[in-house]
């Protein structure tokens, strides 16, 4: 089974210094109940995927609140960085409300504009965003990711397991995650209609 996957790299911080990593990759992932597996990534910049809504004209309601499913999902991709890091030596990251709460309104617009992309069409760019959190950052950075997979948990784990396996240069994904420089993050899980998931993890330095 082949997917293709794209997805950019980008960083903020304070001196608006970027960081930008592109990478595109045919890659094999494993049967699962012969259903096919769609897997795509974006890592803290600019990125898209996915699709064919109207990019000026959202599909669906763009608020709301996660469902218990949503949230207990949520909790364990968080529960899955914080595995990772603590095998590396690194601390554990600090749960934040407010980046959980931002990631949710991205997640909502990227299924509204059915988008894999870290700036809908009329959304304030990362930097800005994790600011209208409520957040007083020092340097930032952004995880997005969506998957069709017949359980969502697993869909989620073929998405965090993508971003550990990836290598330098192209490692954006696994940089956020290891990161020594950000201590919160915010996860949030978004399922939509067609039983897909959404991801977005925000990170930030504060």
């Amino acid at each position: 089974m082949v997917n293709a996957n794209t997805w950019k790299c980008r960083r903020e911080d304070l001196q608006s210094k970027d960081i930008e990593l592109e990478h595109n990759a045919n890659r094999k992932f494993w049967p699962v109940v012969s259903v096919l597996l769609i897997l795509a990534l974006a890592a803290c910049g600019t990125g898209s995927g996915g699709g064919q809504s109207n990019p000026t004209q959202p599909a669906t309601k763009t608020t709301s609140t996660p469902t218990s499913r949503e949230r207990q999902l949520a909790a364990y991709v968080f529960g899955l960085i914080n595995h990772d890091r603590a095998a590396q030596g690194l601390s554990p990251y600090t749960w934040s409300d407010a980046l959980a709460r931002g990631a949710h309104l991205h997640n909502l617009r990227m299924v509204a504009y059915g988008q894999l992309t870290h700036q809908t069409p009329g959304e304030p760019d990362l930097g800005t965003r994790v600011t209208n959190d409520g957040i007083h950052w020092r340097a930032v950075g952004e995880n997005v990711g969506q998957a069709s997979y017949p359980d969502p948990q697993q869909g989620l784990l073929a998405i965090h397991q993508g971003m550990m396996a990836e290598r330098p240069p192209n490692d954006g994904h696994r940089q956020n995650i290891l990161s020594k420089i950000f201590n919160l993050a915010g996860v949030d899980v978004v399922i939509d209609s067609k039983n897909q998931v959404w991801l977005t993890e925000d990170f930030a330095q504060a």
